[in-house]
């Protein structure tokens, strides 16, 4: 993940540079190009919208197949889980409350892997500790065991 990380961060700045070098004109295609590829992912996610299915058994169907994929990102998995346990009356118990700091907390795992997923190598040197990546495998280990826990729980 940390290569992908990389190469995300360097778009950034090659986004960047490009930009800087690009007449007004190409400017305002890149615009329209963004605004084009964007309405693009509206479209799609209106057709996956459209085509989830209403019905109990079809939609979990759908679910088993289509969950966990690219059709959905993890923020939208989350949202839904998170809905879950609230409407299951679990979002009291103390493994929601570790699960809903996945996103709602500012030193969450997902956050913290933000910062880092989103910088380059030259600008993590800066204020990378090894206390911060401490916390993020403390974080994410914790997570991943909470989840397990939920998983066991819903199961039995």
């Amino acid at each position: 993940m940390e290569g992908v990380s990389e190469i995300d961060a360097n778009f950034g700045q090659l986004f960047h540079g490009l930009w800087s070098k690009l007449p007004d004109g190409e400017k305002d295609n890149v615009v329209a190009y963004f605004n084009e590829k964007l309405g693009e992912r509206v479209a799609s996610a209106a057709k996956a919208q459209k085509d989830l299915p209403a019905e109990r058994e079809a939609f979990m169907k759908s679910m088993e197949n289509s969950f966990v994929s690219a059709a959905y990102d993890t923020s939208m998995r989350w949202k839904i889980l998170k809905k879950m346990l609230t409407l299951a009356k679990r979002h009291d118990e103390d493994s929601s409350k570790v699960f809903f700091r996945l996103f709602d907390d500012p030193k969450a795992i997902v956050q913290m892997r933000n910062n880092y997923g989103h910088r380059t190598r030259v600008e993590l040197e800066k204020d990378h500790t090894e206390e911060k990546c401490i916390a993020i495998r403390r974080e994410l280990r914790a997570q991943t065991a909470n989840l397990v826990g939920m998983i066991k729980g819903v199961s039995s």
